[in-house]
């Protein structure tokens, strides 16, 4: 429904400010003339629009078109896999010592 006008007064909107997803080598550029993006690029969208370069994930419907979205915080939990790999790292690095301190000892020779 991108064709189907809308109004163009001034609107309330209540949301969350977002900062754009960072686009990279497999991003696809933007048709601006068809008004098709493939990423959140607020500052080419905001240039090809002439708007302000803000991005607002609306929460609640305004009546103007706009769609409320949940926004939730996405925070990875990688503890056990840092904590997995800090230990192994610790548990490599101790039986690697053994295993040098026991050949400097059989050859008899502490340097």
């Amino acid at each position: 429904a991108k064709t189907a006008p809308r109004g163009g007064g001034p609107a309330q909107v209540s949301g969350a400010l977002l900062w754009p997803d960072e686009t990279d080598g497999f991003t696809p550029e933007p048709d601006a003339e068809r008004g098709i993006w493939f990423a959140r690029e607020v500052y080419a969208m905001a240039l090809a629009l002439d708007a302000k370069p803000v991005f607002i994930v609306a929460e609640q419907s305004t009546g103007e078109g706009l769609r409320p979205v949940p926004v939730t915080v996405n925070l990875p939990n990688d503890h056990l896999q840092y904590a997995i790999t800090w230990f192994s790292l610790a548990a490599i690095w101790a039986v690697m010592s053994a295993v040098l301190l026991t050949r400097v000892l059989r050859r008899g020779a502490i340097y």
